[in-house]
């Protein structure tokens, strides 16, 4: 597997050629279809729990983070999750374990938890 920048398509190209449709628990949508001129990325439609929006994703290696006066990576997680944190922590281990993926953007509007 070759190291690629932070592109969208190249995740969702990544999870296709693994077959993968689901990382800890949350559904990926499948890759249809993309086009680099329209910056466009056609996918199938998901339900929750769904983890979805790679743009920040890295493959094979993480990116540099920058820590925000000492704050890491978890601690944002922490921050954002507050108690699904450390289901949220699983997932970012699950997704670099299953396809090499390293995403440092989580927030609630690119990972949905089932409904309670």
């Amino acid at each position: 597997m070759s190291n690629h920048t932070a592109r969208s398509e190249n995740a969702y190209i990544r999870f296709q050629a693994l077959e993968i449709e689901e990382v800890g628990g949350f559904a990926v949508p499948v890759l249809r279809d993309f086009d680099d001129e329209l910056f466009a990325i056609e996918m199938g439609i998901v339900a929750p729990p769904y983890i979805v929006d790679f743009a920040s994703a890295h493959l094979d290696t993480a990116p540099g983070f920058i820590e925000d006066e000492g704050h890491t990576l978890h601690d944002m997680i922490r921050q954002r999750f507050d108690e699904r944190a450390d289901e949220v922590i699983g997932l970012y281990e699950d997704l670099i374990a299953s396809a090499g993926v390293y995403l440092s953007d989580f927030h609630r509007h690119n990972i949905k938890f089932a409904a309670a």
